[in-house]
C-alpha cells in the first residue's frame, strides 16, 4: 500500500483588515476509533468555532461566524517485517 501524503492544517492569521478569533475548540483524541469499520490512519479530530471580522470597509464592519472541522493525523509506526525464505528440495523419482 502506498503511503498517503497528508497536508497539515494551517489556521488563518489576522492581518490586512481581517481579524480571526477562536471562540471554542474541541479536540477528540483518537477519533478514528469511533468508526471501527472505516480503515484510516490514526487521527485526532478538531472542531473550532471562530469569528472573522472584516475591516475592509469601515462603514460595514461585521462579524462572520463559522464552524471548521479538520483532522490532525498521527504518524504511522512502520514495523520491520521479516520474510522467511525456505528452500525446498526437488526429489525426482524415476521408474
Amino acid at each position: 500500500m502506498a503511503k498517503q501524503e497528508r497536508v497539515d492544517y494551517v489556521p488563518p492569521k489576522s492581518g490586512n483588515g481581517v481579524e480571526w478569533e477562536v471562540l471554542t475548540r474541541t479536540v477528540t483524541e483518537n477519533a478514528h476509533r469511533q468508526y471501527p469499520d472505516v480503515k484510516s490512519d490514526p487521527y485526532d479530530e478538531i472542531v473550532e468555532e471562530r469569528v472573522k471580522r472584516s475591516y475592509g470597509n469601515p462603514e460595514e464592519v461585521f462579524p462572520t461566524t463559522e464552524t471548521v472541522r479538520y483532522r490532525r493525523y498521527k504518524p504511522v509506526v512502520e514495523y520491520a517485517t521479516e520474510v522467511k525464505v525456505t528452500e525446498q528440495q526437488n526429489v525426482s523419482t524415476t521408474n
